[in-house]
């Protein structure tokens, strides 16, 4: 029979994000007032302009705080209870977009969803591809107030920015829909972690550490046997979003504590415990 590796316990804390420069900026935070359509059909279309466009007019539609939606008891407005598709937009105003770098976009939705800033697509869940209509259904159900965080590339623009969402049904009889969004923009050069860290390949001795950033930059674990002794380090310094490294010469049925960073700071800080 095969021996099992001892264990090593690595600790760590993952809200501990730090950025390069400057703090995040929160453009549209959660439980935000939207502008909604739940009139049982995609809006209509303004001359050329489609309900997502950045000039669409929508002073004719309902407004409402989020969280949005029917059907769980937990929502700030309720809409029409019979839609297939719920339609929502939100305005908001950047004075010098060219400060932020990439976006982390937040969203709770139920069933399925496109998100859209300033007219053009940024992020889909549970949607079938190509274009879509009122009548869509999402591809699966999703748990009640599912959620997700998209990272994707710098889209605004300085003054009036929107942000345009369609939240759709999985089928005619779905008892509920649920709707909230945030939107966070990272400052120039803001790296942070987007998936992980995952422990893996455990031995008596070694132990691999693999996560995935924002952005590009290099591979660096500090680790030790408290938090204020971080004295050992693996590193990389290849730039690349999906990082792995392999930690050796450990001692066996021992905790570590470690840290994640890159050449300029620490993205998940060591665990106080």
């Amino acid at each position: 029979m095969n021996k099992l590796p001892k264990c090593i316990f690595i600790w760590f804390i993952s809200s501990g994000f730090v950025g390069l420069s400057m703090a995040q900026t929160t453009l549209v935070p959660y439980s935000s007032t939207w502008s909604y359509s739940d009139l049982a059909q995609e809006p209509a279309v303004q001359g050329m302009l489609p309900w997502k466009d950045l000039d669409y007019n929508d002073q004719s539609w309902s407004q409402g705080q989020a969280q949005l939606g029917y059907g769980d008891g937990d929502e700030q407005t309720i809409i029409g209870d019979s839609v297939l598709t719920a339609y929502f937009r939100h305005d908001f105003v950047v004075n010098d977009a060219s400060i932020f770098g990439n976006l982390d976009l937040s969203l709770i939705y139920d069933d399925g969803a496109i998100v859209y800033i300033n007219g053009e697509e940024v992020g889909r869940i549970n949607m079938p591809a190509g274009e879509v209509t009122y009548s869509t259904f999402a591809t699966s159900g999703s748990s009640d107030n599912a959620a997700i965080t998209f990272n994707i590339a710098n889209v605004l623009v300085n003054g009036n920015n929107v942000v345009a969402v369609e939240v759709h049904q999985r089928s005619a009889g779905s008892s509920d829909i649920s709707f909230d969004f945030r939107l966070v923009a990272n400052p120039v050069g803001f790296v942070n972690v987007t998936r992980g860290p995952y422990l893996q390949k455990l031995s008596d001795t070694a132990i691999t550490i693999k996560w995935r950033t924002s952005a590009p930059t290099e591979s660096w674990i500090c680790y030790g046997l408290s938090t204020n002794q971080l004295n050992e380090e693996d590193s990389s310094n290849s730039v690349k979003v999906d990082h792995e490294l392999t930690i050796g010469g450990l001692t066996p049925d021992t905790r570590y504590y470690y840290s994640i960073k890159n050449m300029a700071t620490t993205l998940i800080a060591p665990s106080s415990d």
